[in-house]
């Protein structure tokens, strides 16, 4: 039967089921009992919609396996990142399937049966079944399948009818009801062509606004510009702030004798004539090279490697292999191929392979970070404060500012288990376990939670930013005014603009009018205005204006502007009007689905069950 074939073929169906996977969610709603235990094992809810532990801990498994199949290496911060996904997904689904009900969204049969003919699922392509004479997707045959009845009674197929029917369908629909009222005028969408075809000659100057250095403003500034902006500076979801200390993992003295002693080893056994190729193949940890039986890449300078690896290279001849070498990323055993003479640049070129064994703590040098972590940890409990017991250990303090559902980022990368204590773990203690992500061990304390809404100390430090930025940009307008009469008297002399102080030329050759500029930005509303005013005076400099890095101005000394014929000719032949109107519902839609997010009621009770 076509259904088993469709098994035999193992990777399409994995492929299958991974489109279905937003099915399987919705499918399971319908089958899950709401009874007393469920209750007990919520792990979120949205809109009265509970998302319980269950269901989403078998999706969660399902991802992850599909991962190891396909030859991941799934760390914690992997397996946070998709518990994460997850639970957003089911979260936006059970929002907008509210939205889909309230407007009866639902996709026919003939409806389904015509999107799946249009979208053919992921793997389709390469499944032999659908493969035509001449062994390439024949479009037909996958038609021919999809009119056979007996495949609908599959389980992967009905899954697949309720994605398309109750998800993918509906929200086709919606997106037509939004995009009901959108249609761009001819007018916004010439005036978009001219800006593109329009090219300029001239020069444009800069003075960026980080030369100029200012003081921290006075706290009541800050005080005054939070009141003076009511609608802004609103927090959507808790942030804790959190301490903590951090160990590096590094690797004992033993672990890098241990290496070098298998290093050791490989030399002897390549001396006694085993292949070196094979041995960077099988132990190099270099895994570009290995693939590449230990080869860096062909003939290349020495001034690519780090000077150890460097040095070590010159002192070979062709042929010959080096003893174990020791740079910041291991152990290596380097072979020179071949050299050559670079007849052009007078350089000599080495051929190289190597095999790179890298050094890591041992199980011994992470006990004993952890034991004196641990240590901490204890003084903390009998009472002593976090702060003292960690400088009581010549150690350092850092506070890492963590959104609530989010993994917690540190200065060694993101930390799987802080945000969990942070938010939930402190009830009862006041110190954390040892966490530890792939760089470092930590020790959190105490935090602080800041709750969602307008909150002054939230916003101090970007409200701070914002003010020393407005008076740098100002200083950086107050010093190109400064320079104004001298700028214009060096007329087209760019080598004389450039020897000004604190300025940044750049010369604008055939440049569009919807471009890029250095110290503008990219099509910005400062960099319209500046050219729209040397437009219209060819040879004059615009004035000065505040922009996105400092103050600028520019001067055009030629525009060619398009004729009314070339800017309705490229308005009839691009389909411009479709692709502009597409591009604005589908920002729309975004916009919509996060609006829609920001106001829904969640419960997020993920770390309470993972601790992330």
């Amino acid at each position: 039967m076509m259904m088993q074939k469709i098994r035999d073929n193992a990777i399409w169906v994995v492929l299958v089921a991974v489109v279905c996977f937003i099915a399987l969610i919705f499918v399971d709603w319908g089958m899950s009992p709401g009874n007393s235990m469920t209750q007990k094992t919520v792990i979120g809810e949205a809109e009265g919609e509970s998302i319980r532990y269950e269901e989403f801990d078998r999706y969660v498994q399902q991802q992850a396996n599909l991962a190891v199949q396909q030859g991941q290496d799934l760390s914690a911060e992997d397996y946070a990142k998709i518990r994460r996904q997850i639970f957003d997904e089911m979260v936006r689904l059970r929002i907008v399937q509210k939205v889909y009900a309230q407007y009866q969204l639902k996709g026919s049969p003939e409806e389904v049966l015509d999107f799946m003919r249009r979208n053919p699922p992921p793997g389709a392509e390469k499944a032999p079944i659908f493969m035509g004479p001449d062994s390439q997707f024949s479009k037909a045959a996958y038609e021919k399948w999809l009119s056979d009845p007996r495949i609908y009674s599959d389980p992967y197929m009905k899954m697949m009818e309720s994605e398309v029917s109750q998800i993918r369908l509906p929200e086709e629909q919606l997106q037509k009801i939004l995009q009901a009222g959108i249609y761009p005028t001819r007018l916004d969408l010439e005036q978009g062509i001219r800006r593109q075809q329009t090219r300029g000659w001239g020069v444009a100057v800069v003075v960026p606004q980080d030369s100029f250095r200012v003081g921290q403003p006075p706290r009541s500034e800050v005080d005054a510009y939070f009141a003076a902006h009511p609608d802004s500076f609103f927090v959507p979801r808790d942030i804790a702030k959190t301490p903590y200390v951090h160990i590096v993992r590094r690797p004992s003295h033993a672990d890098s004798v241990e290496v070098k002693s298998f290093a050791d080893t490989l030399v002897v056994r390549i001396k006694a004539g085993e292949s070196f190729d094979t041995l960077a193949k099988d132990y190099s940890e270099d895994p570009g090279s290995a693939a590449q039986y230990g080869r860096l890449g062909g003939l290349q300078r020495r001034t690519q490697w780090v000077p150890v690896f460097s040095n070590a290279v010159a002192t070979l001849e062709v042929g010959q292999m080096s003893e174990p070498v020791q740079s910041s990323f291991g152990w290596h055993i380097i072979r020179l191929n071949a050299k050559e003479l670079d007849e052009r640049t007078k350089d000599t070129l080495y051929d190289v392979s190597h095999i790179l064994l890298r050094v890591t703590p041992s199980p011994d040098a992470i006990e004993a970070i952890k034991e004196r972590l641990e240590a901490i940890a204890a003084q903390v409990k009998k009472g002593v404060a976090f702060e003292v017991a960690v400088q009581a250990e010549s150690l350092s303090i850092d506070t890492a500012r963590i959104l609530h559902g989010e993994i917690a980022t540190t200065v060694k990368g993101p930390l799987v288990g802080l945000s969990g204590w942070s938010f939930r773990g402190q009830k009862d203690e006041k110190v954390s376990e040892v966490l530890e992500n792939d760089q470092a061990l930590f020790l959190a304390g105490p935090s602080r939670v800041l709750q969602a809404g307008r909150d002054l100390e939230t916003s101090a430090g970007r409200i701070f930013q914002s003010l020393m930025v407005q008076k740098q940009r100002f200083l950086a307008q107050k010093w190109l005014d400064s320079l104004s009469s001298t700028i214009v008297a060096c007329g087209k002399d760019t080598a004389c603009l450039q020897k000004l102080p604190k300025v940044v030329v750049t010369p604008l050759e055939d440049r569009p009018a919807q471009s890029f500029v250095l110290g503008y930005g990219y099509q910005t509303p400062e960099l319209i205005a500046s050219w729209t005013e040397a437009a219209a005076k060819p040879g004059t400099w615009s004035k000065s204006i505040q922009t996105v890095s400092g103050a600028a101005m520019l001067r055009l000394d030629s525009v060619v502007v398009p004729s009314d014929t070339a800017v309705a000719q490229s308005l009839a032949e691009s389909g411009r009007r479709e692709s502009a109107r597409m591009s604005v519902v589908r920002s729309l839609y975004g916009a919509w689905s996060a609006d829609m997010k920001r106001k829904a009621k969640i419960e997020d009770n993920l770390d309470r069950f993972y601790r992330d």
